[in-house]
């Protein structure tokens, strides 16, 4: 009986995890690097110029 308990609870832990693995990976909360699926403001950044500023400081 105790072995059944077990894998009850065992088989919902996995289960919420994969839920929440999948439900982030359908709306990440943090950059993925794939800026067509972001939508975040990052992705707009232009790095080049960055860069250019960054020469031109040093």
């Amino acid at each position: 009986m105790g072995d059944v308990i077990v894998l009850i609870v065992l088989v919902l832990i996995v289960g919420l995890v994969l839920r929440l693995m999948y439900t982030q990976r359908k709306n990440p909360k943090q950059c993925t690097g794939d800026c067509t699926t972001c939508g975040t403001s990052s992705c707009k950044i232009d790095w080049d110029a960055i860069r250019k500023d960054i020469r031109e400081q040093k």
